[in-house]
């Protein structure tokens, strides 16, 4: 959101706020390739520090209530078949932080979640692993004095200024309480985090003074730095073309994470947990295997009631319990 909303409404008086300002952000937004996912975000945050604005008299209304970010068109979910995570999995295993992908697909973390994670956050004993973080990029703000209402170094990209502040790759709160979350690492992933973490310790010994990164990392650079995420869809690209895989999103490896547990009849409850959801309608965009699942449930149904069965069609049922007598 700093990155969102500052360049654009941050030097703006509350009392100036008008819907069109926000109409004209959220344009503006899409102009730059923010999909209509980040934009109503973007509004939602708007509308809630602005209803806190008016609760605390700083406003006399919320002109987000009147501004209308733009309409959620919800596209199916196209995720990696099981074969192909398979390929991309094995593909993995030959390259630098190849765990990273093997999270992705296994847990459906979100990138800057899996960029943000540190080794504290993991328990390889115990087969856990704690979303506590993110990483984002922000936009770099000018530091350099304001004159005629433009910045004096002459530059309009805050990121050109010599005085830039507020800027570059940085940690950030979960969005959500229910991003918070606890996950539980399957046998083979604690394995491989194990063996990764070994050769890290190699890396950096070998590294010495060149690496300068004091966070204790899971993923870092080789010099064990934040890994920008521009950098990370990179890698994500080469990986699929090495494992001749379609070209995806890196987003689409949490999308195949979350259709693998529906797949495996997983419960919804439990998915959500895992994948850190808010909302059940999320639910509603992977109906590839919802679909799929129904199949399987009428099949099961039909099993029951039309199949051939040694077995009475009584004893399916279990037996009331209770001395009181039926009715």
């Amino acid at each position: 959101m700093h990155a969102h909303l500052l360049p654009t409404l941050g030097q703006m008086r509350l009392s100036q706020l008008r819907p069109e300002h926000l109409k004209t952000l959220y344009v503006t937004l899409s102009q730059h390739g923010r999909s209509t996912h980040t934009i109503r975000a973007v509004h939602r945050v708007v509308r809630s520090a602005l209803n806190e604005a008016v609760r605390r008299r700083r406003l006399i209304s919320n002109p987000a209530l009147i501004a209308r970010p733009p309409r959620l068109i919800e596209t199916e979910v196209d995720p990696l078949t099981v074969d192909e995570c398979r390929r991309v999995l094995a593909a993995a295993s030959t390259v630098r932080n190849g765990v990273r992908w093997s999270l992705a697909l296994a847990l459906g973390l979100r990138q800057g979640e899996a960029l943000g994670l540190i080794w504290s956050d993991i328990d390889l004993e115990a087969g856990t692993l704690k979303i506590r973080r993110s990483v984002q990029r922000w936009t770099y703000q000018h530091g350099c004095p304001r004159l005629d209402g433009g910045p004096s170094c002459g530059h309009q990209r805050g990121a050109d200024c010599p005085d830039r502040g507020d800027g570059g790759l940085r940690f950030v709160e979960p969005k959500t309480a229910s991003s918070r979350r606890v996950m539980v690492l399957p046998t083979p992933l604690a394995a491989d985090l194990k063996a990764h973490r070994a050769r890290q310790a190699q890396e950096r010994l070998a590294a010495g003074p060149a690496w300068i990164g004091d966070r204790d990392l899971v993923f870092a650079t080789a010099n064990g730095e934040l890994i920008d995420p521009r950098q990370d869809g990179q890698e994500w690209k080469r990986l699929l073309r090495a494992a001749g895989v379609r070209a995806v999103r890196v987003h689409d490896a949490r999308h195949t994470a979350a259709t693998l547990l529906l797949l495996q009849q997983t419960d919804l409850r439990t998915v959500m947990a895992i994948m850190g959801w808010t909302q059940l309608a999320t639910a509603q965009r992977y109906t590839h295997a919802v679909d799929d699942l129904r199949r399987r449930a009428a099949t099961r149904m039909g099993d029951m009631l039309w199949g051939n069965t040694s077995e009475p069609a009584r004893q399916l049922i279990p037996p009331r319990s209770g001395t009181g007598r039926e009715m």
